[in-house]
Parts: C-alpha cells; sequence; structure tokens
C-alpha cells in the first residue's frame, strides 16, 4: 500500500480528506495527540478502500459522497455515513482498533480474535 500525507492550508483544522491513495490534513494534524492518530487511523481505512476499488470506482462511490455529505451534513453526522464505517471497518481490520468509537464507528461485520 503506497500513500502519501500533505498537510494543506484547503483542509480546515482538524480535518483530513483522502481523495485518493494520498492523504490531506490540516495544518493542525500531526502524530502527537491521540486525535491526531485516530484520524490517520480512520484515514488509512479510506486508502485500503481506494486499494480495493480502485480510482473510478473510489471517487465515484466514495470521495464524491463523502465531500458532499461533509459539507451537507445530512445523515445524523458525517462520522456515521457509509463512506466512513466502511474506511472505520477496514482500518479497524487491518490495523486495531480505534479508542474512540463514538467519532469512529464501524459496521462490526467481524470479530477480532
Amino acid at each position: 500500500m503506497r500513500w502519501s500525507f500533505i498537510w494543506s492550508s484547503r483542509c480546515p483544522d482538524g480535518t483530513a480528506f483522502t481523495p485518493a491513495n494520498f492523504i490531506l490534513a490540516g495544518k493542525d494534524i500531526g502524530y502527537n495527540t491521540l486525535v491526531d492518530k485516530e484520524l490517520l487511523h480512520h484515514e488509512m481505512g479510506h486508502i485500503a478502500t481506494y486499494d480495493i476499488m480502485g480510482i473510478g470506482f473510489y471517487t465515484t462511490f466514495i470521495s464524491i459522497p463523502s465531500v458532499i455529505n461533509f459539507h451537507l451534513d445530512t445523515y445524523n453526522g458525517h462520522n456515521n455515513f457509509y463512506t466512513e464505517k466502511i474506511a472505520n471497518t477496514l482500518s479497524e481490520f487491518i490495523y486495531g482498533e480505534f479508542t474512540d468509537k463514538k467519532h469512529y464507528p464501524t459496521y462490526y461485520i467481524y470479530k477480532r480474535q
């Protein structure tokens, strides 16, 4: 899995966006706090989704709907939108559980041993 991390002034503080196999993050995001680590853990789930789906399907069914939902916040909070739960589920399966289950809900479709 190849990926890049880019700090961008276009991302609001405290947020990150994964349009393909790279993460765009607000200037205040780093590796120093649990909040930042959980956010990057989540974004790695988007990269895993990208690797599985490829650029065409990822852009059409994940990236664009996620951006629209983030700006409209129409699905009982962006964290509960299907694109986010897919990322969380894959990331948790690959990299381990999240500490903050409220902000990083998963589908719980698997059972970790």
